[in-house]
């Protein structure tokens, strides 16, 4: 029987796409003969909880309910850009004797010894360590230059934000939601759909106002 693989993939907007990362993904399951059993995408910013992250949440219960030798995915960032947080995962899935490879680095963060039983790989938890603050302080110099041009292009005069007279409309808002709009007539909560959807509250709750509208 071939080994079983979950394939872990993610970027940070919902306008970027994945297909890159699962057909790389793919073609490593394909040459070591692994079974590919389920593919979880997440679409979500790296520096959220874990616990609001539906693509996490859905790895490890997957875990905790099937049968999984495997997980791929491409680099230490795709797991997460928190180093405490990323730490959880990694921890979850070596109690369950779950390797994680990144391809990225042909790294897997658990070895066989000569028993045949699993043991941490120390190249690449040393890697991982270092790759996962790297993903870190990464961010938090984007966010840093990020608010460095905001900051320049104020001071030049220009304006920020939505161009005047560009307000969306109704039909706008309700086209660009087209996702979270039956959640809402469902009666799911507004912390769920804030989750399921990656919104704010204050979108959720414009949404609800706008279809209470509609049907009156």
């Amino acid at each position: 029987m071939n080994p079983k693989a979950l394939l872990f993939v993610r970027t940070s907007k919902k306008n970027q796409q994945v297909e890159r990362q699962i057909s790389d993904l793919s073609e490593v399951a394909k040459k070591e003969n692994y079974e590919v059993v389920q593919i979880i995408e997440e679409k979500i910013s790296g520096s959220t909880k874990n616990e609001n992250r539906k693509g996490i949440c859905e790895l490890l219960a997957y875990i905790e309910n099937h049968p999984v030798d495997y997980v791929l995915t491409t680099e230490v960032s795709r797991l997460g850009r928190s180093p405490f947080e990323t730490h959880k995962i990694v921890e979850a899935l070596t109690q369950k004797n779950i390797p994680i490879y990144f391809h990225s680095y042909h790294i897997v963060t658990l070895i066989k010894d000569e028993k045949g039983q699993y043991k941490r790989n120390p190249l690449a938890m040393i890697l991982f360590h270092i790759l996962s603050e790297f993903a870190f302080v990464e961010k938090e110099i984007l966010v840093e230059r990020i608010n460095s041009g905001l900051e320049q292009a104020r001071r030049n005069g220009k304006a920020l934000g939505r161009k005047v007279g560009s307000v969306e409309t109704k039909n706008d808002q309700l086209k660009k939601y087209s996702k979270l709009i039956p959640d809402i007539k469902a009666g799911i909560s507004l912390n769920k759909c804030m989750k399921i959807h990656s919104v704010s509250k204050n979108t959720v709750i414009k949404l609800k106002r706008m279809l209470v509208t509609e049907t009156h």
